[in-house]
């Protein structure tokens, strides 16, 4: 009777059993556009099951499209616009300088504690990720 053989990978017991019908080990063929677009297929995936099925349900499937279309056009516009102002006027800490440049001081406030809010909570969050 052979003995059992232990993994040493906690989250997947059977990899003794595919590196044995495999033995010349795993083959890296996948190119960069292969990788990218398996990268695009799951933050769709993801983003449309989970976040946007509401949407989905309300407008149905032509709409959620529309919907798709309208928002992409929109966030490929301001970063345009985003684009523009940075070679136009190159200074750190754009996004704050152009809201007091081109909106108002206030405005500029608000904006770069809203910045600063945002960045010390994804940090805190990545910390904690860590952590666990």
């Amino acid at each position: 009777m052979p003995s059992p053989t232990i993994s040493k990978y906690k989250f997947w017991p059977a990899a003794n059993d595919l590196r044995r019908e495999h033995p010349e080990g795993l083959r890296e063929e996948l190119e960069g556009w292969q990788i990218f677009f398996i990268t695009i297929s799951a933050v769709i995936g993801v983003m449309i099951f989970f976040s946007d099925g509401e949407a989905l349900e309300l407008a149905g499937p032509s709409g959620a499209l529309f919907a798709f279309v309208v928002v992409g056009v929109i966030a490929i516009c301001v970063m345009e616009c985003v684009s523009e102002l940075i070679q136009m006027f190159p200074t750190p800490n754009a996004i704050v300088e152009f809201v007091r440049i081109f909106v108002d001081e206030d405005w500029a406030w608000v904006v770069g504690v809203a910045y600063c809010s945002l960045v010390s909570l994804k940090r805190l969050v990545d910390s904690s990720r860590s952590v666990w």
